[in-house]
Formats: C-alpha cells, structure tokens, sequence
C-alpha cells in the first residue's frame, strides 16, 4: 500500500533529520506530515515533544502534550504528561490558571504527587490571586498527611476570603465542619464575627 511505504520513507526521513542532521525544523515538519497521514501515530508525537522541548518551543509543547493527553487513558501514564503541561503553563507560558487547574487534576489522579503540592505552593507565592483556588485544593491534602500549620494557612486563606465574599461562607463553613483542627471553627467564628452588616 503506498500510504505505508510513504509513511516508512518519512519516518527514516525525519530520524535521519533529527539524529544526524541536527535539522530540527525540518524532522518537525516530517512529523507533522507523518501525522496528516496517519493522526494515531504516538511515536511521532514523542518525537515533535522531544524537539519542542530540546527547542524550548513551549507553546508548541504544550499543544503537542495536549493531543498526547487525548490518546492517554491509563492514569499513570497521564499524571507526568499533565504535570509537565502544568509546569509549563506556570513557568513559561504564565498561564497561571490553567497551570493551578492543572496541577489539582494531577492531585485528583495520585493525592500524594508531592511536586504538585510544590508547584501549588509556588505558584500561590507567586500569584496571590490564586490563593483561594490553591488552597481549597490543597487543604485535602494537608488534612491526610496531618500538616497542621499547612491546614491552619489553607483554612486561614479560606476563611478570609469567605468573609470578604458572602458566596463561599457556605463552603468555609462546611470546610471549618468537616476539619479536624479546632483552630479552622475558631477562625470561621472570628472572622465571621469581624464582617460587618
């Protein structure tokens, strides 16, 4: 069949590209002609990966770790794709947002992914507008592994925020219901009493 000779003269076309010319450009292109070809072809989207990344072409990255996650259905295999497209999106591409999205799918998967709990904690150093979002997911974790100054941080966060927006009393307060802390009901009650009518 000539579409499968076609796409073994294109794959030896774009390893000879990578491998012995150092044509980076020109194996990307023969990769993303092998995947007009043949749109299911996992190989040739690790190889567009392995060179956007040896390229630092982070958008590219972050597309090309985004079809990878489409064909992916084991959850091993999908918590390093998502926590690298994470990272990216925290470090290079300053999608702070998605990346704090993205990190919290990771601790959804594998609740004990401590470089999520990392990037989390930078990212909320970083960006305080996320501190709300960080640390409701967070809060979880630090529950289970009984880091009570860490839950005391997340439930003082949440707290706040709650007193400053009447919409996420309801969530604080079911937050402060469920913890394990006395120091989170003593908060709500604080704070609460500080809001003013």
């Amino acid at each position: 069949d000539s579409d499968s000779e076609r796409l073994e003269v294109l794959r030896a076309l774009a390893r000879l590209q990578e491998e012995q010319l150092a044509d980076l450009g020109g194996a990307t292109e023969t990769y993303l002609r092998i995947r007009e070809l043949q749109e299911d072809d996992s190989a040739s989207l690790d190889s567009l990966a392995r060179i956007h990344r040896a390229r630092g072409s982070w958008a590219d990255l972050a597309s090309v770790l985004r079809q990878q996650l489409e064909s992916v259905q084991s959850e091993s295999r999908r918590v390093p794709l998502m926590f690298e497209l994470a990272e990216i999106q925290a470090n290079r591409l300053q999608e702070t947002d998605d990346a704090v999205e993205g990190f919290l799918a990771v601790l959804a998967i594998d609740g004990s992914h401590r470089p999520s709990v990392e990037a989390l904690e930078t990212v909320r150093q970083a960006d305080p507008s996320t501190s709300l979002a960080v640390m409701r997911g967070l809060l979880p974790y630090y529950q289970r592994v009984e880091d009570r100054p860490k839950e005391a941080e997340a439930m003082e966060t949440i707290v706040a925020t709650a007193a400053e927006n009447p919409d996420h009393l309801s969530y604080a307060l079911d937050v402060a219901s469920r913890s394990k802390s006395p120091r989170s009901g003593q908060l709500l009650l604080e704070h609460a009493g500080d809001r003013s009518y």
